[in-house]
């Protein structure tokens, strides 16, 4: 979601844009519009990058507790995909196996993950764009141009999720790029008069289990590689 008037050609360029959320989505935002040649800051509440893509540490291991792997067959994507494998952050899924193709559906498609969570392939891209972790942005407030040919600017209403600040210093922006689900998103933009809130509120987001599961037997977990259930919309993850 934006907050801001349409983006339409050169104007992108050149302007300050603050991405709220690092996941896959904020953070492929983040790369489009600097290759574009926009400044850009990256904001994200978390301790660390993640988004559907997170990763937990346990006593017994690493767990991916977001999305196990994700498809690629879109050209865009497959490009992008082999920039990850390139940088050593992603690889197929299962792990093991040269060519993954899972049935999901009605199609066959190549699968992967990251390497060696599936966080890896966040983390990369959030490195390469400078994105910041342990900022919550809790507002966002216009402020009107002096004149006419001037653009708005937006200013993050934030605190320091790690420190305990209770702000947390952000430079005002031109653009302003929710990468959120819905329900975070409706309360950020709340107060700005944008139909988008409205159309945010309506928004539900499903919710999906994640079983997290270690094995009494040493070596029985590395004998599974994949366990893929069909949902009722046909697949059984993430792809592009």
């Amino acid at each position: 979601m934006v907050a801001s008037t349409a983006l339409s050609g050169s104007s992108a360029l050149g302007v300050t844009v603050a991405v709220v959320g690092a996941g896959i989505a904020g953070l492929a935002c983040a790369r489009v519009l600097r290759n574009a040649g926009a400044s850009v800051l990256v904001l994200d509440k978390g301790r660390g990058f993640g988004g559907r893509c997170s990763a937990r540490r346990s006593d017994v291991g690493m767990f991916d507790h977001g999305a196990p792997g994700f498809a690629a067959s879109d050209a865009a994507f497959v490009e992008q995909v082999s920039r990850w494998q390139a940088a050593g952050c992603c690889g197929p899924w299962p792990p093991g196996e040269t060519t993954a193709l899972l049935t999901t559906g009605r199609a066959r498609r190549r699968w992967f993950t990251g390497v060696p969570s599936m966080n890896a392939v966040v983390q990369h891209d959030a490195l390469a764009v400078g994105a910041l972790a342990g900022v919550r942005v809790t507002g966002i407030r216009r402020r009107e141009p002096a004149s006419s040919a001037d653009t708005p600017r937006y200013t993050l209403l934030s605190k320091s999720t790690t420190c305990g600040a209770d702000k947390a210093e952000i430079p005002s922006a031109a653009w302003v790029v929710l990468a959120t689900p819905a329900e975070q998103a409706a309360d950020l933009l709340a107060g700005l008069d944008s139909p988008l809130e409205q159309l945010a509120r309506k928004a539900r987001s499903d919710p999906c289990w994640v079983a997290m599961v270690s094995y009494p037997q040493p070596g029985l977990d590395e004998t599974i590689s994949a366990v893929v259930l069909p949902s009722e919309h046909g697949g059984g993850g993430g792809g592009g």
